[in-house]
């Protein structure tokens, strides 16, 4: 569902909880935003002029706790949520070695809230101090690599739009990934599986099993997709404009997803970043709005959907003013409704289950909830608005 005011290009986000949440943007001014109550108002904490580029997304990745690093194209922050940041910034060819000034930060990476690696347009900087110190690793190798993910301190890959490479001595020297099977025109992630199976995704969706090595061809994606996290080594997601996607097994299989089970919205875009707080509670971001989902292993596929659709489940009308029908081939026993947060708002027990029952929300306030049902023979979910 929809939630919070307008963020004019938000492009990545980082939750930390159900409530602490970063949101950095990149349009007009570049900045950083954080939210106490998930989401519905945001702080912009960042003063310093940051420095944009118009095909330059931030990246703001968790260095345990509350602290975090944020990747803007010319600076680097070190901070922790509610306690400000420090800016590491070389603005000049003697503060830092040449292979990285002025060359555009564009991803980062940790491991065990420690190792830190930074791609940028003419190398990797590595931290093995949680951003106190740096080093320039593979100066002039990887030309306009975008992403970056290790699966220890000396394996890792890395990718720019149109291939990716792999390095087994923590980044200092690169060897060119083989891709097997299907096509592409340009990749816009890559992102490790709680399995440590890494993904390529964009206008097709990679794997590869072997540190990189190897990409192997898993589906075409259309439209193509630029963001995707996963919360565990089963559940993951794709986000993309006008797509969003679901695996329950790693990777090997990926669904649609059916899009009033999602985040109820018109505008349904989730290009800019996806961020679980846990398999239950993920937000996403994309075109300037800000998503969350509190039941997200339970989404519905559009396969499930229409076989749903043809056992006649159904609530109607949506959105609505108060009173909605309740509608299945099997008899309703229980409605349970549920806010953004996951709080039971109301809980109705039908004494006669019937195929056909109203359900009455008009005490609640206006928003956005998850209608729970339980049938005779079954469970279902459905979001539904409140006028």
């Amino acid at each position: 569902m929809l939630v919070g005011p307008d963020l004019n290009g938000a492009d990545k986000i980082l939750f930390f909880d159900g409530k602490k949440g970063l949101c950095a943007t990149a349009e007009g001014r570049p900045a950083l935003f954080e939210t106490t109550d998930g989401g519905k108002s945001w702080l912009k904490i960042t003063n310093d002029t940051l420095r944009a580029n118009n095909y330059h997304i931030p990246a703001i990745k968790s260095l345990g706790g509350l602290r975090y690093i944020a990747v803007f194209y010319d600076d680097i922050l070190i901070g922790e949520f509610g306690k400000g940041y420090r800016k590491q910034t070389w603005d000049s060819e003697d503060a830092f070695p040449p292979c990285l000034y002025d060359a555009g930060w564009s991803d980062a990476f940790v491991l065990e809230n420690r190792h830190i690696w930074v791609s940028s347009g003419n190398g990797v900087v590595y931290s093995s101090d949680a951003g106190e110190t740096w080093e320039c690793r593979a100066p002039n190798t990887l030309r306009q690599h975008k992403f970056i993910v290790f699966l220890d301190s000396l394996v890792g890959s890395s990718s720019n739009r149109y291939g990716a490479n792999y390095t087994k001595d923590g980044g200092h020297t690169w060897t060119q990934s083989k891709f097997v099977g299907g096509s592409f025109s340009e990749f816009y992630g890559l992102i490790l599986s709680g399995s440590n199976s890494a993904f390529l995704v964009g206008s097709a969706l990679f794997r590869s099993d072997d540190s990189g090595a190897t990409f192997r061809h898993v589906m075409q994606v259309f439209p193509a997709c630029s963001s995707f996290a996963f919360c565990d080594a089963n559940y993951g997601w794709i986000g993309g404009e006008r797509k969003f996607m679901q695996t329950t097994n790693g990777g090997t299989d990926w669904v649609d997803i059916k899009n009033d089970t999602l985040f109820y919205t018109n505008h349904y875009n989730f290009t800019g970043g996806i961020s679980p707080v846990s398999c239950d509670t993920v937000f996403a971001v994309g075109g300037g709005y800000l998503y969350y989902n509190f039941n997200a292993r339970n989404l519905v596929s559009v396969e499930e959907e229409n076989q749903i659709g043809i056992a006649g489940f159904q609530i109607y009308p949506n959105p609505t003013d108060g009173l909605v029908t309740i509608s299945t081939a099997e008899d309703v026993v229980s409605a349970t409704v549920m806010d953004m947060l996951g709080n039971v708002a109301m809980s109705v027990g039908f004494e006669r289950a019937t195929e056909k029952n109203t359900l009455d929300i008009s005490p609640l306030p206006r928003g956005v909830y998850m209608v729970r049902v339980e049938a005779t023979n079954g469970m279902f979910s459905r979001m539904i608005i409140k006028n």
